[in-house]
């Protein structure tokens, strides 16, 4: 006699058992921006710091995995390590969530090209998601300033990116609106599981410049030399002044050259130089109103900023600064904004 069992099996059709479920995968981000646009690259971080986002699932969505991440870090071109923290939260507040898995990775930075990390391949050893929100963050391991991460200069959804550090009441998770940094991080989240939208995680296009080489610098030979997109402004001494009067200044960042302009409050320096690749000297405009003033340096379309990194003294003192070490905080300060030499054409 057959077994029951068996006996069911031999008698459905072969079309009707039921078939493994497929997984879809789709980005999670809080940004908008696309290939071509500008984005804002943040300085200001020290040792330590970190930046994170947090991102809503469809709640139709659960469980899935994490299977990919993807961001951009640029302001500079050298190698640092960073910490890469994956979180688990019930509600949008970073500083309430539960860590899942970190480990430090290697990123070269770059102002164009897309920096990609596939998750198996990591230590993360992190479970599926079965409910809830996803926090990602990375940390500052071993340097503090550039290379750092992009935001979207186009859009702002504060309440979901945040900041790690010390504005003087002590370290935790701040809101991006806090701290008065505006835009979302350019850092993405792909999620995988039977009940996700198939919309595709594809993978990273290394020369995202819109043009025919293989680099990422954006000009039409094939080495990734340094040009204009490299242009960085990291600090100004002093970063002070009495009203009325012109102080000489240093500015420090990178890719100066011969005929780069340096500002400050929209007002040109007098009698700048060029002194090297990473420093600029020059005497400020006497005629600046008391208070905060933005720095500026400008080499053709591309330009480098620091809001509000300068002050006139007898100004309002208003603004959040931090305290001890590092870049102030002060109106987003140490922020570097590349300007793309063309738009991304998507037909290349």
């Amino acid at each position: 006699m057959r077994h029951p069992l068996l006996l069911t099996m031999l008698l459905v059709p072969p079309l009707l058992l039921p078939l493994p479920a497929h997984a879809g995968s789709r980005w999670l981000q809080n940004d908008s921006y696309n290939e071509g646009d500008e984005a804002g690259f943040q300085g200001g971080f020290i040792l330590g710091e970190c930046w994170g986002s947090v991102y809503e699932p469809n709640e139709d969505e659960y469980p899935f995995s994490v299977e990919r991440l993807r961001l951009l870090i640029g302001g500079s071109t050298s190698q640092q390590i960073f910490t890469v923290n994956v979180y688990s939260l019930s509600g949008t507040d970073l500083g309430d969530a539960n860590l899942l898995g970190s480990e430090g990775v290697a990123f070269t930075g770059s102002d164009q090209a897309w920096q990609e990390l596939v998750v198996p391949d990591l230590e993360l050893y992190l479970p599926q998601i079965e409910s809830g929100n996803l926090g990602v963050a990375l940390c500052f391991e071993e340097h503090s300033g550039y290379p750092g991460p992009a935001r979207d200069i186009d859009g702002v959804n504060g309440s979901l990116n945040y900041i790690r550090t010390d504005i003087g009441s002590g370290t935790d998770w701040y809101s991006n609106s806090v701290i008065g940094v505006q835009g979302d991080w350019i850092m993405r989240a792909c999620i995988e599981g039977s009940s996700v939208g198939d919309e595709g995680c594809t993978e990273g296009d290394a020369d995202v410049d819109g043009d025919s080489d293989g680099d990422s610098d954006g000009d039409s030979d094939s080495d990734s030399d340094t040009d204009a997109g490299d242009l960085g402004l990291f600090a100004i001494s002093p970063n002070t002044a009495p009203a009325g009067e012109a102080v000489s200044v240093i500015l420090a960042g990178s890719g100066f050259v011969d005929g780069v302009e340096a500002r400050i409050g929209g007002i040109s320096l007098v009698g700048v130089q060029v002194l090297s690749s990473t420093q600029i000297s020059g005497r400020t405009p006497s005629a600046l109103p008391d208070g905060l003033h933005d720095v500026e340096v400008v080499n053709g379309s591309t330009s480098a900023y620091l809001p509000g990194a300068f002050t006139v003294e007898g100004g309002c003192g208003c603004g959040l600064v931090r305290s001890g070490a590092g870049l102030s905080w002060a109106l987003g300060a140490g922020w570097l904004l590349v300007r793309r030499r063309r738009r991304f054409d998507e037909s290349e």
